[in-house]
């Protein structure tokens, strides 16, 4: 399993044994394609991504734009930054809206590791090396310094760069932070929508937060169903929460597995 982005995980499907993923493969080399994209997920489970590539890039020709999203992942773990556009791109207009945010995060990624070049490329005025030399400051333990990068790469319309901004400005300013997130999760950035869903959600603002999450959730975001169970249990609907907790788990969430498995509640 690998970690790319946040919550973007490869779901744990490590439980298979070898005869279930025999009689997968059998149905995805007669043609299934839902069991083309299941044997592509184990395989990378397991760490055999060449594998995985094969069958999903199968299971894409077919149409699967799950599949196409995730050789978009597949692709940006080897550096193909130009592939994983073009999957995730492919993906985006074969409607799965996940795709849009790893598009708008593509170009910071492709920014260089050479802190040197990025301080440059930041002084020249590139909104993403702008944000990455702030992130670079932050590690070095430059926190003001980061931040007022992180806020020139925000004005200059970065998204991750304002998600950063907005989250660090809810305790000091929360208008100027809630605005910054605002702006971010229209842009479709995900975790500023799920931030935002949190904090409404502390605020008891349960309307204002299932707005943001329920679009986080369409998008395929686990954490966001697992807020949107947490508005729903606060507000004392137990069946929606429950309904949103078990879609959080099968979206690979492993927090809402564990609470799922604490309260007691069956799975389908």
């Amino acid at each position: 399993m690998f970690d790319l982005i946040g919550e973007l995980t490869f779901p744990d499907t490590t439980a298979f044994t070898d005869e279930q993923l025999d009689s997968v493969t059998r149905s995805a080399e007669a043609g299934d394609v839902g069991a083309m994209t299941t044997v592509a997920l184990v395989m990378c489970s397991r760490d055999d991504f060449s594998g995985g590539a094969v069958w999903f890039t199968r299971a894409a020709e077919a149409g699967s734009s799950i599949s196409m999203f995730w050789m978009g992942l597949i692709s940006m773990r080897a550096d193909d930054f130009v592939a994983a556009r073009t999957w995730f791109e492919a993906a985006n207009n074969a409607g799965d809206t996940r795709a849009h945010d790893m598009i708008l995060r593509l170009p910071m990624m492709m920014v260089s590791d050479d802190p040197d070049a990025t301080r440059t490329a930041a002084q020249a005025g590139d909104p993403d090396a702008m944000y990455k030399h702030g992130r670079d400051l932050s590690v070095d333990g430059h926190r003001d310094e980061s931040f007022d990068w992180a806020r020139k790469a925000a004005e200059a319309g970065q998204v991750d760069a304002m998600t950063e901004v907005g989250a660090q400005l809810l305790d000091t300013d929360q208008r100027t932070g809630l605005a910054w997130l605002e702006k971010a999760a229209s842009a479709g950035h995900i975790r500023a929508a799920n931030i935002l869903g949190g904090h409404f959600i502390k605020a008891r603002l349960h309307g204002r937060a299932r707005v943001w999450l329920e679009k986080s959730a369409a998008a395929g975001s686990g954490e966001a169903m697992y807020l949107l169970s947490a508005s729903y249990l606060a507000s004392g609907d137990t069946e929606k929460g429950r309904r949103w907790m078990t879609a959080s788990a099968d979206a690979g969430y492993a927090r809402a597995e564990q609470l799922l498995k604490e309260k007691g509640y069956p799975r389908p």
